[in-house]
């Protein structure tokens, strides 16, 4: 089973250079979720996604250069997307300006999710078959519904338990206290053992368990190969066990089979099958906005604002999870780097005068945001993050002043990393 993470939208305003022959001096490219694509993206033809205002605003940036503005505006409504939308120096290369914003006072969501449909009542349940899981080409870790993160079955519910002692590798087992023997009693084919570290977590599958002894046994390895990641290195740490369906037994959970891709619903009281909008992610990542780094090109002048991201997926490596802190992980994948960073709904690299404000990033799985690597004068501001899960990171570089910036975070791991020079941080809340 694989981690999705579950990211983010985002209301951008943008102000476009003048293709001369075609536009007047000032244009604006319109977005709209009922345009066409093949539209011009003028006011009374919009395009339908803000990756083709993007080809168009590449297109002017070649007939043009990079001294006018440009200015693409978003129009209110859902943007779903698939894979996420690419802003380079080809779109952005100073020192005109690039501004991308939603429709004043209106809501503009860029999702990376998708709706689940064909919903039916079985007892008290609600369920739905999803043909793309059952023929592998699709699965999700995160649902939400009617804008609410549902609690992937666990158990226990709503709290932990801690172990008693690791097993004698001290990596692919562990023995339980005996009133927690009941949780592993459940079909636990597809169920994964979350372990918690002192500030980090692994999450691994289960080989067996032995009732008389009591000890849980991996089919991986828990945690990152440093010695203090070892289980028992934080004595008697907390875990659970979820993504069993002998754990749906709370409203708001649910399970997913992948086997023959039925997904199943507790409902929630004054929840009804007919009017429940669920939505899985599908986006790996939302935005990415990055410079050349072997040419030294920059991404100059990108002004972002009012914007809502949602919607975002991680998904777990096959070896296990394994992560360590400030956005690292182990694949444990040969031929891949010994740690990597997590995958993030928003990525920035290699920017310069890239003033962002008023965005808004919610019910997102993994990293919120990741970088500013390389970059300089930088203005994070006035921004909102919540339900981040499970975990929201911001990491930046030198002289990116971060103000106003306000975290909702209730309940789930966050961090904010400052790398290579001042971090301001005023005013936020988690």
């Amino acid at each position: 089973m694989r981690t999705s993470i579950v990211c983010c939208a985002l209301f951008v305003a943008l102000s476009l250079v003048p293709i001369r022959t075609i536009w007047a001096a000032e244009i604006t490219i319109h977005v709209s979720p009922q345009g066409n694509d093949a539209n011009s993206g003028k006011a009374d033809a919009p395009v339908a996604t803000l990756a083709r205002a993007m080809d168009l605003v590449r297109d002017v940036r070649r007939n043009t250069g990079g001294n006018d503005d440009i200015h693409v505006l978003l129009a209110e409504g859902i943007y779903r997307i698939a894979e996420p939308v690419v802003i380079s120096p080809e779109h952005a290369p100073g020192p005109g300006k690039l501004v991308i914003r939603g429709e004043q006072g209106k809501k503009v969501v860029i999702s990376g999710g998708r709706i689940i449909s064909g919903w039916r009542k079985v007892g008290n349940r609600f369920e739905a078959v999803i043909p793309e899981v059952a023929q592998g080409e699709w699965d999700f870790r995160e649902l939400f519904v009617n804008g609410r993160r549902a609690t992937r079955a666990r158990s226990p519910n709503g709290k932990f338990v801690r172990i008693d002692k690791a097993g004698p590798d001290r990596r692919t087992s562990l023995y339980v206290y005996p009133q927690d023997a009941g949780i592993f009693k459940a079909d636990l084919s597809t169920a994964e053992f979350v372990y918690l570290h002192d500030w980090s977590t692994s999450r691994v599958r289960i080989a067996g368990f032995d009732p008389a002894t009591l000890e849980v046994k991996f089919s991986q390895v828990v945690g990152c190969s440093a010695p203090h990641y070892a289980i028992g290195n934080w004595p008697h740490a907390r875990y659970f066990v979820e993504n069993s369906e002998d754990f749906l037994d709370v409203p708001g959970e649910w399970f997913l089979s992948e086997e023959i891709g039925k997904l199943t619903y507790l409902p929630q009281d004054g929840e009804n099958v007919d009017t429940l909008e669920a939505v899985a992610p599908v986006a790996s990542a939302l935005l990415n906005v990055s410079g050349d780094f072997q040419s030294g090109k920059s991404v100059t002048n990108l002004i972002a604002e009012g914007i809502i991201f949602e919607h975002c997926r991680f998904d777990l490596p096959a070896a296990g999870y394994a992560s360590g802190q400030a956005t690292v992980y182990e694949p444990r994948v040969e031929g891949q780097p010994r740690a990597r960073n997590y995958a993030s709904c928003g990525h920035f690299r290699l920017g310069k005068e890239l003033p962002i404000s008023r965005l808004r990033f919610s019910v997102i799985s993994g990293v919120q945001v990741y970088g500013f690597d390389g970059s300089a004068a930088n203005a994070w501001s006035n921004s909102v993050s919540s339900k981040i899960s499970p975990v929201m990171v911001l990491t930046l570089a030198k002289q990116q002043p971060v103000q106003n910036r306000i975290l909702w975070v209730i309940g789930h791991r966050h961090t904010i990393t400052a790398a290579r020079g001042a971090l301001n941080y005023e005013t936020a809340e988690s």
